[in-house]
């Protein structure tokens, strides 16, 4: 089975053909005015990764505050941040985007 495309372009206005009234797509764009559209999966996991992302710099900021920051503490915080930014960079990249 052949794997879904990660997006696609949505086409409602081709003025070669003269269709207004229709709506197509391709894995490609080939109208400057085309709509991209990707894959809510792929959306939703970028969110999530986003939102872990947030947390856990605002984690690692209390603890920081709260231990300093040559705390053993601070440090698996640091860590626990540096592993979530290497997710969300992934999600990034998987959305088609880069970091």
């Amino acid at each position: 089975m052949r794997e879904a495309v990660r997006k696609i372009w949505l086409q409602w206005h081709d003025p070669e053909y003269g269709y207004d009234d229709d709506v197509t797509w391709c894995d490609e764009r080939i109208n400057d005015d085309d709509i991209e559209y990707t894959r809510r999966d792929i959306v939703d996991e970028l969110m999530a990764a986003c939102k872990a992302l947030a947390k856990t710099e605002a984690n690692y900021r209390l603890v920081h505050d709260v231990h300093g920051g040559d705390s053993p503490e601070s440090g698996r915080a640091w860590d626990k941040l540096r592993r979530c930014g290497d997710k969300a960079r992934a999600a990034i990249q998987l959305a088609g985007a880069t970091p």
